[in-house]
């Protein structure tokens, strides 16, 4: 397994790449069934290079009170069109707000340690491929 740091065209070198071999990877303990624990964390053999192109993101302690109503950005290389199955070469990004009745439309399966992001008219998410999200304020 490897990390690419700074990519944005899969097809393509751009020069400012960073790419590490992963020296250890800790995965939690997934629930297909609730999605519960869907989150991975990996070691990289080799500190990054912050730069322009290479920024940490900040993560907050408790994220589910402080983002409820506020936009955040989503960012990968899903598909763009629905019922499509193409997946972007390029890094696509678009903006999203948190929302906090999502209960309703996954039925019961969000808890508190879950951020639900998307449009209420559809087409606005991360859910063909996964993605960080962004708090735009941070």
């Amino acid at each position: 397994m490897k990390v690419v740091l700074s990519e944005h065209n899969l097809e393509q070198q751009e020069g400012f790449e960073q790419i590490f071999n992963v020296s250890k990877i800790f995965v939690h303990n997934y629930n297909f069934r609730s999605f519960n624990n869907d989150i991975m964390l990996i070691k990289l053999s080799r500190p990054a290079i912050v730069n322009a192109n290479v920024q940490p993101a900040l993560i907050q302690q408790s994220l589910s009170v402080q983002l409820k109503g506020v936009s955040c950005t989503v960012s990968g290389w899903g598909v763009t069109q629905i019922y499509s199955a193409y997946l972007s070469p390029v890094l696509r990004a678009v903006d999203v707000h948190i929302m906090n009745f999502c209960q309703y439309y996954y039925w019961g399966r969000i808890n508190s340690n879950m951020i639900c992001a998307g449009s209420l008219f559809g087409g606005k998410d991360s859910c063909q491929v996964t993605r960080p999200i962004v708090d735009e304020n941070q």
